[in-house]
């Protein structure tokens, strides 16, 4: 079943704005954040992506012709491409205007052997001819993110837990990736297939795989941005076979139902402004982020304990908050209430957008 977006009035004429001028609404310059969709390869289909809420799309094609389809197609869609280079820089095939959201410079590096070294030249090389597009690889493990940081300039993680890990590796992955990373900007790459669909590495093993749920990727979506992920990516839009996501009604609905949540709070991911939360710290107490943009504040908490409610902060109860994409106003009817206090449900995820004040957010009484 699809949730209820409500939109405050800010947000409604930002995807107003970005649908006619296709800019990011009331952006003010801050920093590109990418809700993309990997393994894209027709570009017949950019279109329909993009009005599924995507901005970005990632391509294996290493032909540069069907590149530069793509890249056509890409600016045509307004969506942002991230293609390898290897064979287009030693192609006549010219690349400038090109919308690049980056240069997919290697996948895996550190499961496919590739030493930090090779990487590096390989970064290096790719900057030289392209000195404008940055350049963007994906580890396979946030633990291994630190041996490869020095390469590129965009650092992304893959992490595929369902069913058979905890959901929250995929955020603590993040979260290793990101402290690894230093300033540069870090994307998550997250689960949107099935490992039923692909070859089992131990075929020993008895068979596991199923597709997430939209709660499995809506929680590892926000718990990868409150890690510090600074754009989302998710696996995989092509499936073995032929076939694509969009042919799978309910898979796509789940996933296109994220990036449209997405795609709403795009202007504050980019163009907000980092802000205290409204509540003393509690390392009991759920996960969260805040920013500021355009008179409110916007926090999201999240449960990441697969069993355990956690207590939600009492300030985050009182009326001049209230809860994005819900189908109910008032966040105490999302909660399960226990005594005196209101819990957050286990892997569950919250949005709350604060009345317009301009007032500083900051609290007196914490630091």
């Amino acid at each position: 079943m699809r949730p209820a977006i409500s939109y405050s009035p800010c947000l409604r004429l930002g995807l107003l704005a970005a649908c006619l001028l296709g800019l990011s609404a009331c952006q003010g310059g801050g920093a590109y954040f990418p809700i993309g969709l990997f393994n894209t390869g027709n570009p017949k289909d950019l279109r329909s992506i993009k009005k599924a809420g995507f901005n970005a799309v990632q391509t294996y094609s290493r032909d540069p012709a069907q590149l530069k389809a793509l890249a056509k197609a890409a600016d045509k869609a307004g969506v942002k491409l991230l293609a390898h280079p290897q064979e287009l820089s030693a192609s006549t095939v010219p690349v400038r205007g090109w919308p690049m959201a980056a240069w997919y410079l290697v996948d895996e590096p550190d499961v496919n052997g590739m030493s930090p070294s090779e990487l590096c030249y390989l970064a290096g090389k790719v900057k030289a001819w392209a000195p404008r597009i940055p350049g963007a690889f994906v580890v396979g493990a946030g633990a291994k993110a630190r041996d490869y940081a020095a390469c590129g300039d965009i650092l992304m993680v893959d992490w595929y837990p369902v069913p058979h890990m905890p959901l929250e590796s995929a955020g603590e992955n993040v979260r290793l990736t990101v402290e690894a990373a230093g300033d540069k900007p870090v994307w998550a790459v997250l689960q949107a297939m099935n490992w039923k669909d692909y070859a089992q590495r131990d075929p020993k093993k008895p068979r596991v795989g199923r597709f997430p749920t939209y709660g499995e990727i809506r929680f590892m979506t926000y718990h990868s941005i409150i890690a510090g992920a600074k754009g989302v990516w998710y696996f995989s839009y092509a499936k073995p076979g032929g076939a694509t996501l969009a042919q799978s009604p309910e898979e796509w609905l789940a996933v296109t139902a994220m990036a449209k949540e997405l795609a709403a709070l795009r202007p504050i991911f980019e163009g907000g402004t980092p802000a205290y939360l409204p509540f003393p710290p509690n390392p009991d107490g759920p996960l969260a982020k805040a920013w500021r943009y355009h008179g409110r504040d916007y926090v999201i908490i999240a449960n990441p304990k697969p069993k355990a409610m956690q207590l939600v902060p009492e300030a985050l109860l009182a009326m001049h908050w209230r809860p994005l994409f819900e189908t109910r106003r008032y966040q105490k009817e999302l909660l399960k209430k226990v005594g005196e206090g209101f819990y957050l449900p286990p892997y569950r995820v919250l949005v709350f957008e604060s009345r317009l004040s301009w007032r500083s957010s900051r609290p007196k009484t914490w630091p």
